[in-house]
């Protein structure tokens, strides 16, 4: 049962189409098909398989408006020559 629709193109379809990818109904699994289903698929978990090292949270930071406002006065310290400031900001 290799899904290859995102949560989005799910979320258009009609509960009749739904059933019938995912071959369930109304009433649910049973406790047997859902056991099954578990062992061949896996636990119903949504995960992010990415890696991601230091430098991903260091740029993904910069998103944050505190931090370019912080950016900013280290900068404006800087040029007007408190670089002790500038650099502990």
């Amino acid at each position: 049962m290799n899904n290859d629709l995102s949560y989005y193109e799910l979320s258009n379809m009609s509960n009749e189409d739904i059933f019938d990818k995912f071959k369930t109904n109304e009433q649910g699994l049973t406790k047997d098909e859902a056991r099954k289903r578990i062992n061949e698929y896996g636990e119903n978990i949504a995960s992010d398989n990415k890696r991601r090292g230091p430098l991903y949270f260091i740029i993904d930071s910069f998103k944050d408006k505190f931090i370019l406002i912080l950016i900013a006065l280290a900068i404006i310290n800087y040029f007007t020559g408190d670089k002790v400031g500038s650099a502990i900001i």
